[in-house]
Order: structure tokens, then C-alpha cells, then sequence
């Protein structure tokens, strides 16, 4: 079947339209990982994306943010995202593995055993039209990357809000509140929580909020590309 889809609608890279991927090995090197991350409030250069002082924390849940790579408008990043959320490509994972690798690798030594990988839960109703949450994928990935580490998903969307990306930056600050719910989990400590891209970090907060309350002591966002 895949043999004959491929013959049907070939892949085409997002960036050159060259045929046979859907990023080719030259536009594939034109994603570059971050030359340093940065702190998540003030975007003043951080080596391991933590808040720079008090100040850059308040009204934070979580303590660090690790960005693979830059997002910029009509960026080889970009499109290759949303044909990934939009338009359902869901072996894109497999290029999204390797960002992930590129900038993670870093990490490797600092990572505890007793880490949790958790991905940003999906609405319902865009879990059904994708057929897939791709910040699960993405939190996949990231336990082949630190194998020392468990996936839990755990964290569940409620049904009382609007679409993060039908609204502006300043409702997507207010749209998520309150609206992550948490299954039943293990006693919590360490965690990386992983989402596609971060904006206003609403999601992130929103989803670090509960894990505290649930006991996690440290959370390190970790996302592909920041906004």
C-alpha cells in the first residue's frame, strides 16, 4: 500500500519541491539548532534555558524551556510543522526525531532516571481529525533519546475552550486556564513535558500547573521550535 501511495502523491520537499522527501538533505541543512537557548521570559541568552533571575520566573510553572531550533516565517521548520499538525504527515516524526536529537544530545549526562516524559495532551476533536497527538510522537522520540527516562501520558484538554490557534496572543493567555485535567500517575519528581512549538508558553504553564500540584519538583519544557 505504501508503495503505491508513493506512486500516487510522491513526497515533495516543503522547501524545494524537489521530489522523492519531504525534505530533501540540502534544505534538511538549512534547520539549524539554536546557537544557545535562551531564558523562557526575557529570551536573554541562557546556556540551559532557565529563568535569568525572580523576576523572569514569576508567574511560571516550570523551570526550564530547551528550543532545537529557530521558527521563523516561512522557514523550512514551519512547513514542515504544519503539514505534520494540518495536514496529518505523520511520518514527518521521523525528520522531527532528528531535530530533536541534534539539539538534545547536549542534555544526555544531566537527565535523572527517575524522569517522566509527558506530552501536551490534544482536544478531542483534533486528536479525531488527526488521527494522532504529534506531541506524543514527539515525547516518543525523546525517550529514545534519553532511554533512562518512562513516558506517561497523563494529561488530559477539557472540552470548555476555544482553539489556540483561532485566537490572538493576548486570548491565548487567558484561553487555557484551567482546562488541563491529570489521569491517575506515579509519584511525580522530574519531567520533560514536550509540545510541537511554543508562543505565549500558555500551554505549557497551563500543563506545568497541574503537574505541581500532582508533586513535580522540576519541569524542562521541550520544543521543537518557539514562536
Amino acid at each position: 500500500m505504501k508503495f503505491l501511495l508513493d506512486i500516487l502523491f510522491p513526497k515533495i520537499c516543503v522547501e524545494c519541491g524537489k521530489q522523492g522527501e519531504d525534505i530533501c538533505n540540502e534544505c534538511m541543512g538549512k534547520i539549524k539548532p539554536l546557537r544557545s537557548q535562551q531564558c523562557p521570559n526575557c529570551r536573554n541568552k541562557n546556556p540551559e534555558g532557565e529563568f535569568c533571575s525572580n523576576s523572569c520566573s514569576k508567574n511560571h510553572n516550570f523551570e526550564q524551556l530547551i528550543v532545537c531550533t529557530h521558527y521563523e516565517k516561512s522557514s523550512p521548520i514551519q512547513k514542515l510543522i504544519i503539514n505534520f499538525k494540518y495536514k496529518f504527515s505523520k511520518d514527518l516524526i521521523n525528520v522531527f526525531h532528528n531535530v530533536l536529537k541534534d539539539e538534545l544530545k547536549k542534555y544526555t549526562k544531566t537527565i535523572p532516571e527517575n524522569t517522566f516524559v509527558i506530552p501536551a495532551p490534544i482536544h478531542k476533536r483534533n486528536f479525531k481529525k488527526r488521527g494522532f497527538n504529534q506531541a506524543l510522537l514527539l515525547a516518543q522520540s525523546v525517550t529514545k533519546i534519553f532511554p533512562q527516562t518512562q513516558l506517561l501520558d497523563c494529561l488530559i484538554e477539557k472540552d470548555n475552550r476555544i482553539q489556540q490557534a483561532k485566537l490572538d496572543k493576548a486570548h491565548r493567555l487567558t484561553n487555557l486556564k484551567n482546562s488541563i485535567e491529570i489521569r491517575p500517575y506515579p509519584p511525580l519528581k522530574n519531567i520533560l513535558l514536550i509540545d510541537d512549538v511554543a508562543t505565549t508558553l500558555s500551554t505549557l504553564n497551563e500543563c506545568s500547573k497541574v503537574l505541581k500540584k500532582a508533586g513535580a519538583s522540576h519541569i524542562c519544557g521541550i520544543v521543537l521550535a518557539r514562536g
